[in-house]
């Protein structure tokens, strides 16, 4: 089980500068060594790209391609509804798309860096897709507090007039792990 939960917000006088959250929770069921089934609900916002609201619900499998003592490489293609509001809900669509990922991971005693890669095409229209890419790095200060650099980049070809299709964001910050 992973739930996720990741709120932003910074304002100065009237104006958004970050204005945006999301919640996620993913189930994964283990079939084999190799073969786990997957199943997740994500609802989002961002303010400043103009998204109002965007509900996901998915399942699927994810492979297992590597599991050594330092190194995990798992790829998954899962299929996803989507609801999503734009434009200050002027803009509804109600979509299928396919989900697929890749994830690598290192670790050692003292870092850690994970990184997944999203392709999310729209089944009905190919043209209308999504490229992400979430990125950390994490180096250990104590069992439980660590120092940490995240990276978010989404390419996005069905964004409302006036966002560009490009998007990035860079964080860092201590975080604490049960």
């Amino acid at each position: 089980v992973l739930a996720i939960g990741d709120l932003a917000f910074i304002k100065a006088g009237t104006k958004d500068f970050v204005n945006s959250g999301y919640q996620h929770f993913r189930y994964n069921y283990k079939l084999s060594h190799i073969l786990t089934w997957e199943a997740f609900v994500q609802a989002q916002y961002n303010r400043i790209l103009l998204l109002d609201r965007r509900y996901l619900a998915g399942t699927g499998p994810r492979f297992k391609l590597i599991k050594q003592t330092n190194f995990r490489a798992y790829t998954a293609v899962l299929y996803m509804y989507e609801y999503q509001s734009q434009n200050h809900d002027s803009i509804e669509s109600y979509n299928n798309r396919i989900s697929s990922y890749l994830t690598l991971s290192l670790s050692s005693k003292k870092v850690e860096f994970t990184s997944t890669t999203f392709y999310q095409p729209n089944l009905a229209n190919f043209d209308d897709f999504r490229i992400a890419n979430d990125t950390a790095f994490e180096i250990i200060i104590t069992g439980h507090f660590n120092f940490k650099v995240g990276f978010n980049i989404l390419y996005d070809t069905r964004q409302p007039i006036g966002i560009p299709d490009l998007t990035y964001t860079l964080k860092n910050g201590l975080s604490y792990k049960f």
